[in-house]
Parts: C-alpha cells; structure tokens; sequence
C-alpha cells in the first residue's frame, strides 16, 4: 500500500466535468473519485443496522467512522 486515499464522490456539476476532462457526448460522467494522501489516520468501526453514520472526532482529535455492514447493504438475489 502507498498510503494513498480516495474518496468517492456522486455530487457534482457533470456537464462541467465533462468539459474540464474533454470526455467525448457519448459517455457519462457517473461519480469522481478523488484521490490523494490523508491528513488524518481515522479509525473505522462497524455498527449495527439503524445506528448512526455521523462522523465525530474524541477529545484527542481522533476522527471515528462509523461503518454500515456489508451484509447490511449489499443484496446478492434478494432483499
């Protein structure tokens, strides 16, 4: 692993993206991964269904991230 990060990203001006990276009419731009090397070192955790998904930092600083279970939200066949 080099340490770098990514972010997904669903929201953003497509017409303008489009025409930032020249992506030619035929294609769509669906999400923007960003990338790049974190300024924190967050700690993950799962949580059970219905929890919380805020983020919150501790008195240290500590970023903790809530994470839903992959059981939870991906439906292979059925609901």
């Amino acid at each position: 692993e080099e340490g770098i990060g990514c972010c997904w990203i669903g929201s953003f001006n497509r017409k303008k993206i489009k025409k930032i990276l020249k992506i030619p009419e035929q294609y769509s731009a669906d999400l923007v991964l960003a990338l790049g090397y974190p300024l924190e070192s967050p700690e993950y955790y799962d949580i059970e269904k219905g929890k919380s998904i805020k983020y919150n930092k501790d008195i240290l600083g500590i970023l903790h991230v809530p994470k839903r279970k992959l059981d939870d939200i991906i439906h292979i066949n059925y609901f």
